[in-house]
């Protein structure tokens, strides 16, 4: 049975296609993500909250290109939310000031509307390059490695916008003050 003939089975109701389907896939997926994640177990976790999402939506999931592909897509961002999750800021890099004071502002966003308002206003008003690098750090959870090789530069440049990203913030929420 092809792979879309089990996302299709499973569509409707069939466990014994869901099992088919989880056990074909669950050791390479956990191989595949494990280098992103500290743990194999984590790895694990990540594989099956996928398969977990991908029975609660059966119904509504509809695979058009490779189911291996989708899978693996899917495993992934699982692995990131869950890296996400359990990120310790402290362990960022760069400069640390610039990194507290950032860090404080997004703190105290949550806590003073005026000063959220501010905050995503400086954000909106980064380059672009700059913006996405800071994105992908500080909301998405990847570290700098990990942007530069979704966005294809050396880690050096990532570095560098991440760092211009904290100055250019930095200066604009002391203006906005």
């Amino acid at each position: 049975m092809s792979d879309k003939e089990l996302i299709s089975q499973i569509a409707q109701n069939d466990h014994a296609a869901f099992e088919v389907l989880f056990r074909k896939y669950f050791k390479s997926l956990c191989l595949y993500v494990q280098p992103l994640l500290s743990s194999f177990d984590q790895s694990e976790e990540a594989v099956q909250q996928t398969f977990i999402k991908i029975w609660e939506k059966r119904h509504a999931i509809r695979v058009e290109t490779n189911p291996a592909a989708y899978l693996k897509r899917c495993v992934y961002n699982e692995a990131l939310m869950l890296k996400r999750g359990q990120r310790n800021y402290e362990e960022l890099q760069g400069d640390d000031a610039d990194i507290a004071y950032v860090d404080e502002a997004f703190t105290t966003a949550y806590e003073s509307a005026p000063v959220h308002l501010k905050l995503k206003t400086c954000i909106a008003a980064l380059p672009d390059k700059i913006r996405e690098s800071f994105h992908l750090s500080r909301r998405e959870g990847l570290n700098q490695q990990e942007i530069a090789d979704y966005l294809k530069k050396s880690k050096k440049t990532v570095e560098a916008q991440i760092s211009r990203a904290l100055q250019l913030l930095r200066t604009c929420l002391k203006e906005k003050k």
